[in-house]
Formats: structure tokens, C-alpha cells, sequence
């Protein structure tokens, strides 16, 4: 399964489950406004955001952390693919976004006036909709190119461990993208091909796995 489809797997998960429904005040959990829905969707799918926190920022953080801008035809919805985020903004706090769902849908959270200010969902506050033009500006997509300092924040906080082939999980998508592969964090075939071409390059022992040394070449190589 990809991040996006992750993602979107938590979102309509989200939005099938009475127990959240939509709030502004509390809005991280277990209710949601617009943005913190799709913002925590891709948090959950191990997805950096940033410092993206509504929808007049999430531009900006976003593209910065493998998300990139692509074009769609907003009449119809084509071009789309489930995952992708869209938003506007009018500044202030005039905005809005949601997560398309495929097949002519979208998932998002829509405000009070479709259930009743207390916690939880009493109507349709977090929903599956049909997709609608509205006044939707952008449309961001993951792609996984996440911005070098991602990789240096993990050097900051974590201690990163020995890798191998087999191996899965967050530190094997931070190697992955030091070495330039596909980050899905699934050391496989490709990931050894690659670390194998790194250490040969940086006069490391040949080994295919990512030890102190190997490791610490690719953080220099981020700096």
C-alpha cells in the first residue's frame, strides 16, 4: 500500500465512524476540522509535515515534504488520484480542503452545520462526498521527494539503526532517500543496489548494509 493510499485508508476510516465528527476548538482528535483531518491522515501514514497546521500554510510546509503541486481539471476531477489533497485559501481563516477519494469523491470534514457542536459525528460533519468545483485552487500529491533537512532532523533526533536487506520502518526511508530510490521504507533488492553503489563510491567496505560509518557518509552528504 502507498502513503497516499494510507492515508486515505485512515481518512475514510475517520469519516465511517461516528465517534469523530468536526470541531475548530478540538480539532486534534477524536474531532477534526478541515485541515487536521487530511494533515493527520498523511501524520499517521509516517508522513514529515512540517510545520503545516491549516490551510493557509499547508502549501508552503507541504511542498517541502515530498508533496508537489500538479495540474487537474477542477470541473471534472480529472487527473486526480486517491490521496491527493485539496485546498484553497482567501487568507485568514477562509479556507478549505479535503483528500480525493477516487471515483468521483472526496473525504473531508465540513463543519457543525451538518450535525451539532458536541463530540462526536450527529449527522455527516465528517463525510464521503460526491466531488463538487467549489472554489478548490490547488492540488497536491505525495511523492515521496522529501526536502534534504528531513533527513537532517532525523540525524538531530534519532538514533539510526543498523539496516539490512529485510528491514522496514522510517530509518530504511531516510537511507532510501540519502541513496536516491524510492523511499517506500522496504529495504529491498533496489535499496541494497544502491547502498552497495554508495559504499563503493565512498571507499566504505562493500557490504550492503548500513552501518556507523556507512551512515555517517550519508548524512554528510545531506549537509
Amino acid at each position: 500500500m502507498t502513503i497516499p493510499e494510507k492515508a486515505l485508508e485512515w481518512a475514510l476510516g475517520i469519516a465511517s465512524d461516528q465517534a469523530h465528527g468536526y470541531s475548530q476548538t478540538n480539532r486534534n482528535g477524536p474531532d477534526y476540522d478541515c485541515s487536521s483531518l487530511v494533515l493527520k491522515a498523511y501524520k499517521q501514514a509516517g508522513v514529515d509535515i512540517g510545520n503545516a497546521t491549516y490551510t493557509g500554510n499547508m502549501v508552503s510546509e507541504l511542498t517541502a515534504h515530498g508533496f508537489k503541486k500538479v495540474s487537474v481539471n477542477f470541473d471534472t476531477c480529472a487527473g486526480m488520484e486517491p490521496g491527493d489533497i485539496l485546498l484553497y485559501h482567501k487568507g485568514g481563516t477562509a479556507g478549505h480542503t479535503a483528500m480525493y477519494a477516487g471515483n468521483g469523491q472526496i473525504v473531508h470534514a465540513r463543519g457543525q452545520s451538518y450535525g451539532s457542536p458536541k463530540t462526536g459525528d450527529q449527522g455527516t460533519e465528517i463525510a464521503v462526498t460526491p466531488y463538487y468545483r467549489g472554489q478548490w485552487a490547488t492540488v497536491l500529491r505525495y511523492t515521496g521527494a522529501q526536502a534534504a533537512k528531513t533527513v537532517k532532523r532525523y540525524k538531530v533526533e534519532t538514533e539510526l539503526p543498523m539496516l539490512q536487506r529485510g528491514d522496514t520502518g522510517q530509518a530504511v526511508r531516510v537511507w532510501q532517500l540519502i541513496v536516491g530510490v524510492d523511499a517506500d521504507g522496504e529495504y529491498g533488492w533496489m535499496t541494497k543496489a544502491a547502498t552497495l553503489t554508495f559504499q563503493t563510491a565512498h571507499d566504505l567496505e562493500v557490504d550492503g548494509e548500513v552501518g556507523p560509518l556507512t551512515w555517517g557518509e550519508g548524512l554528510k552528504s545531506t549537509d
